[in-house]
């Protein structure tokens, strides 16, 4: 490891594909724009984060439009968490490889519906959710952490995505695997009022070791 530098290049991982990943997830268009003119791969991908995933995640619709006019390639979850429900729709109803699979996670094991109950509570994002579980997602998936999709809705305020997600059983006491913390408990650190009422309404409880917070 001469110079600090890595001996080899993990796929996905270029210096180019890096960077556009870093320009998409911060909304710097000029170096997106840049980065692509000189044929950064705009599909690059690492641990399955595309810089569509990224832009959609953090909803920079300038980053999302200049991706897609360079055919970045959409999946469910970009499409979600930018509630995109024409985009995702189409994905679902499609055949063949095209078919958008709501049970296939990421590397990480986070699913579409966990992406799109945190990336926004719009009524796209409302219709994405229904379409999500309409087609069979499962609304209690885990993450590697123990994260699931109410939690992320939770800590966000999505309180609209939250009672969707309630009505179709989602587990309102479900416990994450670190620290034992659940939807209440990450509502009320994040000082999600209303999520916690919506919260308590359904049945939440708080979990032992967290009744003093």
């Amino acid at each position: 490891m001469s110079g600090g530098k890595t001996p080899y290049k993990i796929a996905g991982q270029t210096d180019d594909g890096e960077a556009l990943r870093q320009a998409a997830r911060i909304n710097d268009l000029e170096k997106l724009k840049e980065l692509i003119s000189k044929g950064a791969e705009v599909n690059s991908s690492y641990i399955g984060f595309t810089p569509l995933r990224w832009a959609s995640l953090y909803g920079h619709k300038e980053a999302i439009a200049v991706l897609r006019e360079h055919d970045a390639r959409d999946d469910l979850f970009s499409a979600g968490a930018r509630g995109d429900a024409d985009a995702l729709e189409e994905m679902l109803s499609a055949t063949g490889e095209a078919r958008g699979d709501v049970l296939t996670p990421n590397r990480g094991d986070e699913t579409a519906l966990m992406w799109t109950a945190q990336g926004g509570c719009t009524e796209g994002h409302l219709q994405c959710i229904k379409l999500l579980l309409k087609a069979k997602a499962q609304v209690n998936a885990k993450d590697q952490h123990g994260f699931t999709a109410l939690m992320g809705a939770s800590q966000s305020g999505h309180v609209e995505i939250m009672k969707i997600l309630l009505n179709a059983r989602a587990d309102v006491n479900a416990r994450e695997h670190e620290d034992g913390e659940t939807a209440i408990t990450m509502a009320m650190h994040c000082a999600q009022n209303e999520a916690v009422k919506c919260l308590i309404e359904f049945g939440a409880t708080m979990p032992a070791g967290h009744e003093r917070e």
